[in-house]
This record gives C-alpha cells, sequence and structure tokens, in this order.
C-alpha cells in the first residue's frame, strides 16, 4: 500500500525544502543533510519536477524551489507523483462474489481514510509538527 521508500523520502525532502524556503536546494545539500542517496534523490526530483511540485533552476547557483507554498503542496500530491497508490487495492469483482463484499467495506472505506488524510495534510502541517517534535527533545 503507501509507505515505499520513495514516498517517504519524498516527503522527507519537501519538508527540508519547506524549512528552507527562502533559498534555492540542491539535491546534494538535501542528501548530505538528510542521509538520503543523492542518486535515488535525483531521481525522486525529477519525477517532482515533472509532477510540478518542484522547479529546477539551471546554472552554478541553481538548485530547486517549491512550485507553490509548502501550505498548498499536499501529502496526496506528492505521494501520488511518486507512487501507484491507486492501484493499491485490487477491484473488478462481480457483486455476487465475496470478494466484492470485502473490498466494499473493507478496501475501499480504507482507501477512502487514506485519501482523506493525505488529500487534508500539507507539507506545511508536517513540517511544524516536526519542528515541534523537534522542541520537545530534551538531551542529558
Amino acid at each position: 500500500m503507501i509507505g515505499t521508500n520513495k514516498g517517504h523520502y519524498g516527503l522527507i525532502a519537501l519538508i527540508y525544502m519547506a524549512g528552507n524556503i527562502e533559498k534555492k536546494v540542491s539535491v546534494k545539500e538535501v542528501a548530505e543533510k538528510e542521509n538520503i542517496s543523492k542518486r535515488y534523490l535525483e531521481q525522486i526530483f525529477s519525477a517532482l519536477k515533472k509532477s510540478g511540485i518542484l522547479i529546477s533552476v539551471k546554472g552554478s547557483q541553481g538548485g530547486y524551489l517549491l512550485s507553490r507554498s509548502p501550505k498548498e503542496i499536499k501529502v496526496g500530491d506528492v505521494l501520488r507523483a511518486l507512487e501507484d497508490i491507486e492501484s493499491a487495492v485490487p477491484k473488478n469483482y462481480r457483486i455476487e462474489d465475496t470478494s466484492y463484499t470485502i473490498q466494499k467495506e473493507v478496501w475501499d472505506t480504507i482507501e477512502k481514510s487514506i485519501n482523506q488524510i493525505i488529500d487534508n495534510t500539507s507539507i506545511e502541517d508536517l513540517k511544524n509538527k516536526h519542528n515541534e517534535n523537534s522542541a520537545n527533545i530534551y538531551y542529558i
């Protein structure tokens, strides 16, 4: 279902970018700061650019920017750009099949709940929650 490394690392990268909104960031910078393979992150950034979530700026001072504010970018946008979440649940059962009832009553309900959460949670929400959680860490 949902939760591949690609989606996870894509969200991490966008949360990092949301925390550094005032500047362009490079794949190398994000890879080093978040301990993600640069090669893998390049694939992720390419897909996010293709889907319109990121903008690339070429040149020696180039990098990537969010295409819109972190508040407007939903987790669902990111996951749909990076993962095949729509095909996570089997479909096309006949109504008389027991599998149809399971599909309708269980899997469709789960899918609807997941979509509601990811379509109502923004990168800004995740960034704020991360900052809140980080502020509550005490070292002794």
